[in-house]
Order: structure tokens, then C-alpha cells, then sequence
């Protein structure tokens, strides 16, 4: 298993590379692609650190970006998370992370999906897609959630199952 997803991902990257130069969208304007290997950014609000994200590999577009292999990290004054997933898309402002998404808060609680969206404008954080909580030996589950940015203030759209281990 491991095999055909490691080779499916190298089978990937290489088209990207193969068209990495250009490309002519559905209305025949120009789109340049750039690729970014290893990639660190730091971002800051009003000087602040915000957030720091690590990308195996980034895939720049004119309007929006694909990322692969994501460790994004906010810390604050208020909150330590760390969240990993296989892939991350930017649309406008909106981020997508997308794949084996796993969100570690500093109370050791993780939370485990497929897809989550972020959402820096208006500070929030939404998930549709079933999700799993692990603390300690207690595991819950649910569908979809909507939270603020630092994970403090979160509400779950549907019913919390309850498991002890």
C-alpha cells in the first residue's frame, strides 16, 4: 500500500513538473506556474507572529497555490496547534487543507479528518466531513464543526457520540 501511494505521489508531482513553465486557461490567457521545494513561511499580524507553515512542495499559480505535505503551527498567547494533512489548497483566501487532516491541540487533544477550511478573514475554522476526537482513552464522533481560528470556541453541527476505550 505504501508503494502505490508513494509512486501515485511521484507520478503526481512529475506532471506538475512536465507543465511547471505555463499554461493557457479555458479563455486562452497565459497562466504561469512556479514550484517551491521545502518550503518555510512565518507570517505575522500587526508584527506579531501568527502562524509558521513547512510544505514538501508548493505549486504557485497566478491566482491560487497547491501545497503538499503540510505542518502548519499557530502559536499564540491564547492557543499551541499544530495541524498536518497530505495537502493544502488556497483559493482567494480561503485555505483547504485537504487529506489525512490532523489537528493536535496542547491539551493533547487530537482531532482527525478529511478536509477542514480556513477561513483568516473572518477567523474561522469548518469542517463538514466526519471527524474524530482523541483525548486521553475518551473518543468522539461527529459531523462538521464550525470554530474560531485558535480551536477555543468550537460548536459541532451534529450530535457527539461518546466512546471510553
Amino acid at each position: 500500500m505504501t508503494f502505490i501511494i508513494k509512486y501515485g505521489k511521484i507520478f503526481l508531482f512529475s506532471l506538475f513538473l512536465i507543465s511547471c513553465s505555463g499554461f493557457t486557461d479555458k479563455a486562452g490567457n497565459e497562466q504561469k506556474r512556479d514550484i517551491i521545494i521545502n518550503a518555510e513561511i512565518d507570517a505575522f499580524r500587526d508584527s506579531i507572529p501568527d502562524y509558521s507553515l513547512n510544505a514538501d512542495t508548493i505549486i504557485v499559480f497566478d491566482d491560487s497555490l497547491i501545497m503538499m505535505g503540510i505542518d502548519y503551527i499557530r502559536q499564540n498567547d491564547s492557543t499551541d496547534i499544530r495541524l498536518l494533512s497530505d495537502s493544502l489548497i488556497k483559493i482567494n483566501n480561503t485555505l483547504i487543507f485537504s487529506g489525512n487532516v490532523r489537528v493536535h491541540m496542547e491539551d493533547s487533544m487530537i482531532l482527525y479528518t478529511a478536509r477542514l477550511y480556513l477561513y483568516p478573514d473572518s477567523n474561522i475554522v469548518q469542517c463538514y466531513d466526519s471527524l474524530l476526537i482523541k483525548k486521553l482513552n475518551d473518543i468522539m464522533k461527529t459531523k462538521g464543526f464550525i470554530s474560531d481560528m485558535d480551536f477555543l470556541k468550537i460548536e459541532f453541527i451534529n450530535p457527539l457520540i461518546m466512546y471510553n476505550e
